[in-house]
């Protein structure tokens, strides 16, 4: 729009030239890749793996050219980098705070997109839209509409009872940078919605939940872009003795899982490289890895880790009681068992769901009880080897009871407690929560012990990756079969919370597929 002349010959005006780029007035190329008016030249890795499934995120054929002529030219292909004019020209410079796959309509900081304050909502923005007073770009008006936005996720600024109105869709025009050396940025290909998901966003959770938030715990995709040190830190723990085994090598393209408790439910996630896993790169249906990490790493280990009393005691030929036995969790917890070698699994669930767990298991070794504790001990009192509650109906007495001389109770949660409940307490979780968490690790003696995820991978972060690496291999070879209840989309969400708290949702996982349309 200045008048620049190009170094291929053409001369800007005050005009647009349209062809196999697009040449814009302020002095932007669009073709095969981005030439900004600063001399920035933006690429992007586009490996993917395949879905079983057919919902991959399809590669674009434009990026891949563009990552090759970088790669020609002297940049670097893992990320954008400045390339300097004149004299300095193809010298690698710092790289560039943010980078976008659609035109740059307004420039904006970095710390500007991420400022809540600066972010309008979907729905403020939706009803100046309709008004004719502008179309949704960059989170903002804009006077035309170029491209899809590219960069979606669900938040919520305030604690909330009510996720249809306090969630909200938030857009960007940019694609998430590493913030520090040791991020990695991850293309999301699956996420999930749980019920600690609703737990986090009415402000019950234990953990202090920074503000504004995104929901979703876990997550599934492609490596997008790696922080500096991300590899060094694999590298130095090697020769120093170090933790070089919380770390993994990531390369750009690399299919991996994060374990995270918020972040999930959006298109781009960043996280710490010590969160991220590997995961095979064959056939794998991501909505199926998405259930891994949270619910199979739960049962696992509290079958084979938190319930063991030393190494050979195994599960073989001995009888495991699931409360809560048609939740994802509880679904994954009769899967293992069966596959450990339990004779006979028990799961308490509503009585419209016994014929249902029936159908899934026709050998007639997994056995439905009723849900409430003072039906179904009766049938099980003092004859468990293993008994597993997520639920705390009565302070985790029942379960107790159903334990023979030599049984483990293993408590991984109180989602009646909190039901009922129904709001914070002054600490996040609500006092009779906490009460229960102390009482089955503290009080209840040796043969009761708790488990939760993310504080057993805090603990030990080197078992955790190598019992990871043992369920994807799992999966890979199609020896265990989540079940996904749900697959929806980004703008799903909020109406999931509101269905899952109504307990609507039973028979698996819900699964977010963050670029699925509906």
């Amino acid at each position: 729009g200045d008048g620049t002349y190009m170094g291929d010959g053409t001369y800007m005006g005050d005009g647009t030239y349209m062809g196999d780029g697009t040449y814009m007035g302020d002095g932007t190329y669009m073709g095969d890749g981005t030439y900004a008016g600063d001399g920035t030249y933006n690429t992007v890795d586009t490996s993917t793996f395949q879905d079983a499934d057919n919902s991959t995120i399809a590669s674009q054929d434009e990026i891949t050219t563009a990552r090759k002529r970088a790669a020609k030219n002297g940049y670097r292909a893992s990320s954008p980098f400045r390339k300097a004019r004149g004299s300095n020209a193809g010298r690698d410079r710092s790289p560039l705070k943010s980078r976008s796959h659609i035109w740059p309509l307004q420039s904006m900081s970095r710390d500007s997109l991420q400022d809540h304050d600066s972010l309008m909502s979907q729905r403020d923005l939706r009803r100046k839209s309709e008004s004719g007073k502008g179309n949704i770009i960059n989170g903002m008006l804009t006077r035309n509409s170029m491209r899809e936005i590219e960069n979606k996720q669900v938040v919520f600024d305030t604690f909330t009872d009510d996720p249809e109105r306090g969630m909200d869709m938030c857009s960007f025009d940019y694609i998430p940078m590493p913030e520090n050396p040791n991020d990695v940025v991850i293309r999301v290909k699956a996420s999930t919605v749980s019920y600690k998901d609703c737990i986090i966003r009415k402000g019950m959770w234990s953990e202090t939940i920074d503000l504004p938030a995104v929901p979703g715990f876990d997550c599934i995709g492609v490596v997008d872009n790696i922080g500096d040190d991300v590899n060094l830190l694999q590298e130095y723990g090697s020769r120093s003795g170090g933790n070089a085994a919380h770390y993994e090598t990531l390369n750009m393209g690399d299919p991996v899982a994060a374990l995270v408790q918020t972040g999930g439910n959006a298109r781009y996630i960043t996280v710490d490289a010590s969160r991220v896993f590997k995961i095979p790169s064959g056939d794998c249906d991501s909505a199926q890895a998405a259930c891994v990490l949270s619910s199979y790493m739960t049962a696992y280990q509290v079958l084979h880790r938190a319930r063991p009393q030393n190494k050979f005691d195994t599960l073989e030929g001995k009888s495991v009681l699931i409360t809560g036995g048609l939740g994802p969790v509880g679904l994954a917890t009769v899967e293992l068992a069966l596959r450990a070698g339990a004779t006979v699994v028990y799961a308490t669930i509503e009585n419209q769901y016994h014929a249902t767990l029936k159908e899934r298991h026709p050998k007639g070794n997994v056995i439905p009880l009723p849900l409430c504790p003072s039906l179904w001990l009766p049938h099980v009192k003092g004859k468990m080897d293993c008994v597993v509650d997520g639920m705390c109906q009565d302070g985790y007495e029942s379960p107790r009871a159903a334990l023979n001389d030599t049984g483990i109770l293993v408590c991984i949660g109180a989602n009646t407690v909190l039901a009922r409940e129904g709001g914070p307490g002054v600490l996040g979780a609500p006092v009779s929560a906490m009460w229960a968490n102390t009482k089955a690790g503290y009080l209840m003696g040796s043969r009761t012990k708790t488990y939760e995820v993310h504080d057993s991978f805090k603990r030990e972060p080197e078992r955790f990756r190598h019992d990871a690496a043992y369920l994807f291999g799992l999966l890979s070879l199609g020896k265990i079969k989540p079940s996904v209840a749900k697959r929806i989309g980004l703008e799903d969400v909020p109406k999931m919370h509101c269905r899952m708290e109504r307990g609507e949702i039973c028979g698996g996982v819900v699964v977010v597929k963050p670029w699925q349309k509906r």
